[in-house]
């Protein structure tokens, strides 16, 4: 943590040299906290005060549908505004990502008061654009006041003329699903009838569960995974391992998941556990406006049609080895290198998944998944 938040705070200082102590304390809060003191506001009064502060900004030309993204450290980043009629239609999402981000952020004290302490010893070494004499000062002064959110400084506001908002790290890396994802919930789901129907599939070890779960957090909506839907292994054909989804109880999924959800009902279902071998309680799930569908041959031809909107995530062979190796501390690696990874690809070529995709997304580059 020490490391890489020394490197936050000098990038910051590089980037902002007309830093004052009290925009070194408020990136440090942020990097803490995010933006949990959001949550004292009603969700339609931090819509409001986000649509007034758009409204403030001066013309200028639109550079960019979306906002820029500037990295705070602890898997965070302030999310720009620009003015222009594109970023306009971008505030409802903004909006959602950082009220999510407010839930997930709590923050402690006593870490806040340690990367403080950081900051002391960067100003002691000559590293700031502030003296320690001065920044001790303030950091009194702020403790007496009990650790609370801090503004940034006139000289601050004066130079750079801040208008953003503190959102995790990944929703701007998976910008264009969570994008795509409001636009089919304001849109098919709005209408009442139905919710808009998105899946995720691709190679084991992309994120398609991580990302399921990035749009849980932001649109609140229900998520049904592939893996629930096994075979269990007294049901298989002999022949599964080389046909494409053999593994998966494909007339079920249909018959529990994709049928009701297609005609705006309930849906019910019994999770099938691969660890238990046995069918889990049923569960019942009312869909709102957006559904999501996640996991390894959600796009196989039966499913297809029943979806309004489809992703593709896909990684390098080394990276999605690395991942595999993390999320199992290396114990199943080898069955996914001689069984379950040949299998995928058998399906994605035979049956060209990601060339009916709407979009295609390489994750390689990204964080691993935690």
């Amino acid at each position: 943590m020490k490391e890489e938040l020394s490197e936050v705070i000098l990038w910051h200082s590089k980037t902002y040299p007309h830093m004052r102590p009290a925009d070194y304390v408020k990136l440090l809060y942020q990097n803490e906290f995010g933006c949990s003191h959001f949550l004292q506001e009603a969700p339609r009064r931090c819509m409001e005060r986000l649509r007034e502060e758009f409204d403030s900004l001066p013309a200028q030309r639109e550079t960019a549908a979306a906002p820029r993204m500037e990295p705070i450290g602890n898997g965070l980043c302030r999310a720009f505004l620009k003015p222009g009629p594109r970023m306009k239609e971008f505030l409802p999402l903004l909006n959602l990502m950082c009220l999510s981000t407010a839930a997930a952020y709590s923050g402690s004290q006593t870490r806040l008061q340690q990367k403080l302490e950081l900051l002391r010893q960067m100003a002691a070494k000559g590293l700031l654009h502030v003296g320690q004499a001065e920044l001790e000062n303030f950091l009194d002064r702020y403790a007496a006041s009990g650790y609370g959110p801090v503004g940034h400084s006139c000289e601050y506001k004066q130079a750079y003329h801040p208008h953003y908002r503190v959102v995790r790290k990944a929703y701007d890396t998976y910008l264009p699903v969570l994008w795509a994802a409001m636009k089919l919930r304001d849109s098919v789901g709005k209408q009442g009838k139905r919710p808009g129907i998105l899946a995720i599939d691709g190679c084991c070890g992309s994120g398609k569960t991580f990302l399921s779960g990035l749009l849980a957090e932001v649109f609140h909506c229900s998520v049904f995974h592939m893996d629930d839907f096994y075979l269990p292994p007294e049901r298989r054909s002999d022949r599964w391992m080389t046909e494409p989804a053999g593994n998966i109880d494909r007339e079920r999924f249909l018959r529990e998941v994709l049928i009701p959800l297609k005609n705006g009902e309930k849906v019910l279902y019994r999770p099938y556990s691969c660890q238990k071998r046995a069918m889990m309680p049923a569960v019942e799930i009312s869909p709102g406006r957006l559904a999501v569908v996640d996991g390894s041959y959600s796009m196989h031809p039966d499913f297809r049609s029943y979806y309004d909107f489809r992703v593709f995530l896909t990684c390098l062979a080394n990276v999605q080895q690395r991942r595999i190796f993390l999320r199992g501390d290396g114990k199943h690696l080898e069955d996914f290198l001689e069984w379950w990874i040949p299998a995928e690809e058998r399906y994605f070529d035979s049956m060209r998944v990601s060339e009916t995709c709407d979009l295609v997304l390489n994750t390689s580059k990204f964080d691993d998944f935690p």
